[in-house]
């Protein structure tokens, strides 16, 4: 393992993330990552936003 990675500091909601995209990619079998990944990452932002907004 890198020396690099251990001395990393992720918030702690990251691995979360990163394992909801990943299940949604094997799940879809996108052809591009990259926009998958974005699209998924901007449903998130606007429920996030909606909810927010709500009062929740």
């Amino acid at each position: 393992m890198s020396q690099f990675v251990q001395n990393a500091k992720y918030p702690p909601e990251f691995p979360g993330l990163l394992m909801d995209l990943c299940r949604e990619v094997l799940r879809e079998q996108p052809s591009n990552i990259y926009e998958f990944a974005v699209k998924h990452f901007t449903q998130l932002r606007d429920a996030m936003a909606a909810e927010k907004a709500r009062g929740s």
